[in-house]
Protein backbone atom coordinates (compact mmCIF):
# COMPACT_ATOMS: atom_id res chain seq x y z
CA UNK A 1 0.00 0.00 0.00
CA UNK A 2 1.23 3.59 -0.80
CA UNK A 3 2.07 6.70 1.49
CA UNK A 4 -0.79 7.79 0.15
CA UNK A 5 -3.76 6.75 -2.08
CA UNK A 6 -6.56 8.44 -3.53
CA UNK A 7 -9.12 6.69 -5.65
CA UNK A 8 -11.75 8.91 -7.39
CA UNK A 9 -14.08 9.22 -9.67
CA UNK A 10 -14.56 12.55 -10.75
CA UNK A 11 -18.14 14.51 -10.42
CA UNK A 12 -19.45 11.50 -8.03
CA UNK A 13 -17.10 10.20 -5.17
CA UNK A 14 -13.41 10.28 -4.35
CA UNK A 15 -11.96 7.80 -1.90
CA UNK A 16 -8.93 8.51 0.19
CA UNK A 17 -7.11 5.75 1.80
CA UNK A 18 -4.01 7.22 3.93
CA UNK A 19 -2.56 5.52 6.94
CA UNK A 20 -1.93 9.40 8.37
CA UNK A 21 -6.25 9.15 8.87
CA UNK A 22 -5.47 6.60 11.83
CA UNK A 23 -7.45 3.64 10.63
CA UNK A 24 -10.22 5.36 8.69
CA UNK A 25 -11.08 5.89 5.08
CA UNK A 26 -12.13 9.53 3.88
CA UNK A 27 -15.05 9.36 1.39
CA UNK A 28 -16.29 12.10 -0.60
CA UNK A 29 -19.60 11.92 -1.62
CA UNK A 30 -21.92 15.00 -1.82
CA UNK A 31 -19.76 15.63 1.88
CA UNK A 32 -17.03 14.36 3.54
CA UNK A 33 -17.32 11.38 5.93
CA UNK A 34 -14.53 9.11 7.55
CA UNK A 35 -15.21 5.70 7.92
CA UNK A 36 -13.44 3.53 10.72
CA UNK A 37 -11.99 0.33 9.39
CA UNK A 38 -13.26 -1.22 12.14
CA UNK A 39 -17.10 -0.71 11.55
CA UNK A 40 -16.37 -1.69 8.11
CA UNK A 41 -18.09 -5.20 8.25
CA UNK A 42 -18.12 -6.03 4.27
CA UNK A 43 -16.44 -4.81 0.70
CA UNK A 44 -17.76 -6.08 -2.77
CA UNK A 45 -18.92 -5.82 -5.80
CA UNK A 46 -21.45 -5.98 -8.53
CA UNK A 47 -22.50 -5.18 -11.91
CA UNK A 48 -25.31 -3.01 -13.49
CA UNK A 49 -25.99 -3.12 -17.35
CA UNK A 50 -22.77 -1.23 -18.34
CA UNK A 51 -20.90 -0.18 -14.95
CA UNK A 52 -19.81 -1.81 -12.14
CA UNK A 53 -20.08 -0.76 -8.60
CA UNK A 54 -18.02 -1.31 -4.82
CA UNK A 55 -20.65 -1.53 -2.34
CA UNK A 56 -19.38 -0.54 1.42
CA UNK A 57 -21.08 -1.44 4.44
CA UNK A 58 -20.21 -0.15 8.04
CA UNK A 59 -22.24 -0.56 10.82
CA UNK A 60 -25.01 2.32 10.45
CA UNK A 61 -24.41 3.15 6.84
CA UNK A 62 -24.17 1.69 2.96
CA UNK A 63 -22.23 3.52 0.57
CA UNK A 64 -22.18 2.74 -2.83
CA UNK A 65 -19.42 3.72 -5.21
CA UNK A 66 -20.40 3.64 -8.70
CA UNK A 67 -19.54 3.89 -12.83
CA UNK A 68 -16.93 2.02 -12.84
CA UNK A 69 -15.58 -0.56 -15.09
CA UNK A 70 -15.08 -4.53 -14.02
CA UNK A 71 -10.99 -3.97 -13.61
CA UNK A 72 -11.66 -0.24 -11.72
CA UNK A 73 -13.65 -2.39 -9.10
CA UNK A 74 -11.75 -5.42 -8.19
CA UNK A 75 -8.60 -3.19 -7.99
CA UNK A 76 -10.66 -0.87 -5.24
CA UNK A 77 -12.23 -3.47 -3.54
CA UNK A 78 -8.76 -5.10 -2.98
CA UNK A 79 -7.22 -2.06 -1.96
CA UNK A 80 -9.98 -1.88 0.43
CA UNK A 81 -9.49 -5.09 2.04
CA UNK A 82 -5.79 -4.75 1.99
CA UNK A 83 -5.83 -0.77 3.77
CA UNK A 84 -8.44 -2.48 6.10
CA UNK A 85 -6.09 -5.19 7.06
CA UNK A 86 -3.33 -3.09 7.36
CA UNK A 87 -4.62 -1.20 10.39
CA UNK A 88 -5.74 -4.82 12.01
CA UNK A 89 -2.70 -5.96 11.78
CA UNK A 90 -1.43 -2.92 13.66
CA UNK A 91 -3.70 -2.94 16.52
CA UNK A 92 -3.02 -6.69 16.77
CA UNK A 93 0.71 -5.91 17.10
CA UNK A 94 0.32 -2.92 19.32
CA UNK A 95 -1.73 -4.18 22.12
CA UNK A 96 -0.06 -7.46 23.04
CA UNK A 97 -0.89 -7.62 27.00
CA UNK A 98 -4.81 -8.20 25.34
CA UNK A 99 -3.01 -11.15 23.04
CA UNK A 100 -2.53 -13.11 26.58
CA UNK A 101 -6.46 -12.64 27.28
CA UNK A 102 -7.54 -13.68 23.75
CA UNK A 103 -5.44 -16.91 23.91
CA UNK A 104 -7.09 -17.81 27.17
CA UNK A 105 -10.20 -17.68 25.30
CA UNK A 106 -9.45 -19.72 22.41
CA UNK A 107 -7.76 -22.33 25.02
CA UNK A 108 -10.46 -22.48 26.58
CA UNK A 109 -13.29 -23.59 23.74
CA UNK A 110 -10.84 -25.83 22.02
CA UNK A 111 -9.32 -27.58 24.47
CA UNK A 112 -10.43 -31.39 24.94
CA UNK A 113 -12.15 -30.82 21.26
CA UNK A 114 -15.76 -30.51 23.32
CA UNK A 115 -17.78 -28.64 20.31
CA UNK A 116 -17.50 -28.32 16.65
CA UNK A 117 -16.19 -24.81 15.93
CA UNK A 118 -17.31 -22.74 12.84
CA UNK A 119 -15.82 -19.02 12.48
CA UNK A 120 -18.45 -17.41 14.19
CA UNK A 121 -17.82 -19.34 17.39
CA UNK A 122 -14.23 -18.28 17.42
CA UNK A 123 -15.08 -14.58 16.56
CA UNK A 124 -17.30 -14.71 19.43
CA UNK A 125 -14.92 -15.74 21.80
CA UNK A 126 -12.85 -13.54 20.53
CA UNK A 127 -15.04 -10.29 20.93
CA UNK A 128 -15.74 -10.84 24.98
CA UNK A 129 -12.12 -9.95 25.23
CA UNK A 130 -12.28 -5.89 25.81
CA UNK A 131 -9.44 -4.12 23.69
CA UNK A 132 -8.86 -3.54 19.87
CA UNK A 133 -6.59 -5.88 19.34
CA UNK A 134 -9.62 -8.39 20.21
CA UNK A 135 -12.00 -6.69 17.59
CA UNK A 136 -9.14 -6.68 15.08
CA UNK A 137 -8.85 -10.43 15.03
CA UNK A 138 -12.69 -10.91 15.27
CA UNK A 139 -12.93 -8.44 12.18
CA UNK A 140 -15.15 -10.10 9.51
CA UNK A 141 -12.58 -8.91 6.83
CA UNK A 142 -9.21 -10.04 8.51
CA UNK A 143 -7.49 -12.10 6.53
CA UNK A 144 -5.04 -14.37 7.35
CA UNK A 145 -3.27 -14.73 4.18
CA UNK A 146 -2.25 -10.87 4.17
CA UNK A 147 -0.83 -11.41 7.85
CA UNK A 148 2.55 -9.91 7.53
CA UNK A 149 5.38 -13.08 8.60
CA UNK A 150 7.09 -11.27 11.36
CA UNK A 151 3.67 -11.09 13.06
CA UNK A 152 2.21 -14.49 12.41
CA UNK A 153 4.95 -16.49 14.16
CA UNK A 154 4.75 -13.86 17.43
CA UNK A 155 0.91 -15.24 18.42
CA UNK A 156 0.64 -17.68 20.84
CA UNK A 157 -0.24 -21.17 19.18
CA UNK A 158 -3.61 -21.28 19.44
CA UNK A 159 -3.96 -18.54 17.49
CA UNK A 160 -3.38 -20.96 14.43
CA UNK A 161 -7.07 -21.25 14.51
CA UNK A 162 -7.81 -17.80 13.05
CA UNK A 163 -4.48 -17.92 10.88
CA UNK A 164 -4.21 -21.44 8.88
CA UNK A 165 -7.58 -22.92 7.94
CA UNK A 166 -5.91 -26.40 7.88
CA UNK A 167 -5.40 -26.35 11.64
CA UNK A 168 -9.53 -25.46 12.46
CA UNK A 169 -10.76 -28.01 9.51
CA UNK A 170 -8.32 -30.78 11.55
CA UNK A 171 -9.77 -29.76 14.73
CA UNK A 172 -13.08 -30.08 13.15
CA UNK A 173 -12.80 -33.36 11.50
CA UNK A 174 -11.33 -34.85 14.90
CA UNK A 175 -14.67 -33.43 16.39
CA UNK A 176 -16.93 -35.14 13.47
CA UNK A 177 -15.63 -38.54 14.02
CA UNK A 178 -15.82 -38.91 17.84
CA UNK A 179 -19.40 -37.71 17.83
CA UNK A 180 -19.69 -39.84 15.47
CA UNK A 181 -18.99 -42.83 17.61
CA UNK A 182 -20.44 -41.78 20.55
CA UNK A 183 -23.59 -41.26 19.21
CA UNK A 184 -23.66 -44.26 16.68
CA UNK A 185 -26.63 -46.21 18.89
CA UNK A 186 -28.62 -43.06 18.77
CA UNK A 187 -28.21 -42.36 14.96
CA UNK A 188 -28.81 -46.70 13.81
CA UNK A 189 -32.57 -46.46 15.61
CA UNK A 190 -34.13 -43.05 16.20
CA UNK A 191 -37.64 -43.43 15.96
CA UNK A 192 -37.00 -47.01 14.16
CA UNK A 193 -35.00 -44.77 11.62
CA UNK A 194 -31.54 -45.19 10.75
CA UNK A 195 -29.76 -42.04 9.53
CA UNK A 196 -27.52 -42.53 6.36
CA UNK A 197 -23.57 -41.38 6.86
CA UNK A 198 -24.51 -37.50 4.94
CA UNK A 199 -27.69 -37.32 7.82
CA UNK A 200 -25.27 -38.14 10.51
CA UNK A 201 -22.74 -35.61 9.39
CA UNK A 202 -25.21 -32.87 8.69
CA UNK A 203 -26.54 -33.06 12.30
CA UNK A 204 -22.83 -32.76 13.49
CA UNK A 205 -20.96 -30.16 11.33
CA UNK A 206 -23.10 -26.69 12.64
CA UNK A 207 -21.03 -24.22 10.63
CA UNK A 208 -22.07 -20.66 10.14
CA UNK A 209 -24.23 -21.44 7.19
CA UNK A 210 -25.99 -24.54 6.63
CA UNK A 211 -27.96 -25.37 3.61
CA UNK A 212 -30.31 -28.64 3.57
CA UNK A 213 -31.48 -30.09 0.27
CA UNK A 214 -33.81 -32.81 0.35
CA UNK A 215 -36.15 -33.61 -2.89
CA UNK A 216 -39.63 -34.03 -2.84
CA UNK A 217 -40.73 -37.28 -0.86
CA UNK A 218 -38.08 -37.90 1.15
CA UNK A 219 -39.54 -37.23 4.81
CA UNK A 220 -38.40 -33.41 4.94
CA UNK A 221 -41.17 -32.31 6.88
CA UNK A 222 -40.23 -34.84 9.82
CA UNK A 223 -36.74 -33.63 9.92
CA UNK A 224 -35.40 -35.22 12.82
CA UNK A 225 -32.07 -34.19 11.66
CA UNK A 226 -31.66 -30.87 13.36
CA UNK A 227 -33.29 -32.51 16.03
CA UNK A 228 -30.79 -35.52 16.43
CA UNK A 229 -27.85 -32.97 15.85
CA UNK A 230 -29.01 -31.10 18.91
CA UNK A 231 -30.08 -33.83 21.79
CA UNK A 232 -27.09 -36.07 22.01
CA UNK A 233 -25.14 -32.48 21.64
CA UNK A 234 -26.99 -31.16 24.57
CA UNK A 235 -27.44 -28.05 22.73
CA UNK A 236 -31.22 -28.33 23.19
CA UNK A 237 -33.66 -30.31 25.34
CA UNK A 238 -35.25 -33.48 23.97
CA UNK A 239 -38.52 -32.14 24.65
CA UNK A 240 -37.97 -28.89 22.93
Amino acid sequence: MRAHTVLAYSGKWKLTLDPKLSGRIRLSQGGDVDLSCLDVVSVSTSKALLWHTVEIRARGRTDNLSSLSGDASEQLAADLHAFINTHLFDLIGTETDHLLDVDARLREITEGNRQYLAQADLGRAIASVPGSAAAALSHPLLDPQLMPAGLKVSLPASFAMLTDPGVRHAYNEAFVAAELRKFQPFFDNLDGRSFSDQQREACIRLEDNNLPVASAGVGQIRDHGRQGGLCPGKAALPAR
